[in-house]
């Protein structure tokens, strides 16, 4: 399944496993746990994920634009972040 966070709303404690979830402009994701190689976080333009946890294969796209705070990568989590995406944390 993909959620999609919209503009004024906010996520918080997901755990995407076999699901992904896009965060759009002026969306927020907060506490997201992306685990198993089918799950992805995607943060595109204007949008922003808070206090997020990678592992076993999970994965995080932050577009141009796209702002990422606190990221935590544990066994085998992946991370990528596109040219003009801010990574903060870690």
């Amino acid at each position: 399944m993909n959620y999609i966070v919209s503009s004024g709303e906010s996520s918080d404690g997901m755990v995407l496993s076999l699901d992904s979830m896009t965060v759009l402009e002026g969306g927020i994701a907060n506490n997201t746990n992306v685990k198993d190689p089918s799950g992805l976080l995607y943060v595109s333009s204007g949008g922003t994920a808070n206090s997020t946890t990678l592992s076993s294969g999970g994965s995080m796209e932050i577009s141009s634009g796209g702002i990422a705070n606190g990221i935590e990568v544990g066994s085998n989590g992946y991370r990528y972040g596109t040219r003009g995406g801010k990574l903060m944390g870690k």
